[in-house]
This record gives C-alpha cells, structure tokens and sequence, in this order.
C-alpha cells in the first residue's frame, strides 16, 4: 500500500476516535459549535474525516463537521441526503483500506 493511502487511514482512524472521545465546546469555551449549516456541497474525494456534533446544552444544532484535505472544517445537515452519502462513502474506504493489511 502506498504511503499516501497509509496516511488517509490513519487520518480517517484519528479523527474516528477523536469523535468518540471528544465533545464540542462551546463559542464561549476552548472551541466552537456549528451554528448554522455550510450550503454548498463537497466532492467525497476532498474529504478526509469528519466530527459528529450533538445539540446538547453547549450546542444548538446536530451537525456533521467535515474535514477537508486542506485543512477546512464545514458544518453540514446531518439530515442531508448528500452528507449521509458521504459518510457512507468513509465508511466503506475506511472498511476497504482497513482489509488491505
């Protein structure tokens, strides 16, 4: 395997377990919550990870929060049709990646 497929696995695998482990904090805090929602779509391609964020008392929406290959994070609707098949595809080249060793 390529050194460039080694490193998105590991990417895609740290930001997985950054997820279960962390919780978003709010503006007033170390971090941000998503406020609203990005409108544009992404390719899948330029995506390499992603945080779910939770409404809860330090957030008001549920979101999605996408790690692009440049370094963007943009808040997206859990509930879009086109963010559920973008998670879909992690998954499955994170499932696939993962059987190559």
């Amino acid at each position: 395997m390529n050194t460039l497929k080694k490193c998105l696995l590991v990417a895609l695998l740290s930001l997985t377990v950054l997820s279960m482990f962390s919780a978003p904090v709010s503006a007033g805090g170390f971090g941000a919550c998503c406020l609203r929602y990005s409108r544009g779509r992404l390719p899948p391609s330029s995506i390499v990870g992603y945080v779910e964020q939770h409404s809860n008392e330090l957030c008001d929406i549920d979101a999605v929060i996408l790690y692009t290959v440049k370094g963007r994070a943009v808040c997206t609707n859990p509930e879009s049709r086109w963010v559920k098949r973008v998670l879909h595809f992690l998954s499955k080249k994170l499932e696939e990646m993962s059987h190559q060793y």
